[in-house]
């Protein structure tokens, strides 16, 4: 019956008993079809509450937020290509040399991108949050997964990002805050709220969270 009606019995549940939440997982991703799907939902979870003046995001970056990493065309074509060939079922068919991401993909990670930028943002960094993606190029480099020249270009374009972020945090005025986080773990739970609303985004995996 709620499956008939798109009832949620765990919010109904959760609303008659105080001290209960109801929660959302992503789907599983196997492919760049459910990749694409995947950013299309966060695009649209994100847009109903940052389509608010009021709206902010809290980001507490264990990884560099990849609303940063995929405006550069090598580093967001590595990070697609490292996605999937981390969940597909269909992995290591195409060598990263020969890999492109599809224009549609591309086109709702912009989407992503520009609504992220729109809005004020406070990111909390530590000393891992550089190096995950350090150790990714190292893993897929050692592993032949990408070669010699191919990791210089990523760790170039990542350097490139890294300037723009310091620029824009300086720049910005107040926008966009970045702060150094020395005493707490950071986790990549990303807090989004307005005036009227708010959602929590608890990862769960390399692309799965929690809402």
């Amino acid at each position: 019956m709620a499956n008939y009606f798109g009832l949620s019995l765990d919010l109904l549940f959760g609303q008659a008993h105080h001290g209960f939440v109801s929660i959302q997982r992503t789907p599983q991703i196997h492919n760049e079809n459910q990749l694409e799907e995947y950013f299309k939902g966060s695009y649209k979870s994100l847009k109903t509450i940052l389509n608010k003046k009021s709206a902010k995001v809290f980001y507490s970056a264990k990884d560099i937020p990849v609303f940063h990493l995929l405006k550069s065309k090598e580093l967001c074509r590595f990070k697609i290509y490292l996605w999937l060939h981390s969940f597909s079922k269909e992995k290591g068919t195409k060598p990263y040399h020969k890999f492109y991401p599809k224009l549609s993909t591309i086109q709702v990670i912009n989407d992503l991108i520009d609504l992220y930028n729109q809005v004020s943002v406070s990111e909390i960094w530590d000393i891992t949050t550089v190096n995950s993606l350090l150790k990714q190029v190292y893993v897929f480099f050692k592993k032949g997964k990408i070669a010699l020249k191919e990791a210089i270009i990523l760790c170039n374009s990542l350097k490139i990002v890294l300037r723009e972020i310091v620029n824009k945090a300086v720049l910005s005025n107040n926008n966009y805050r970045l702060y150094q986080n020395e005493l707490l773990l950071v986790n990549n739970n990303v807090l989004i709220c307005n005036d009227y609303e708010r959602a929590l985004f608890v990862p769960s995996g390399m692309l799965s969270y929690f809402k």
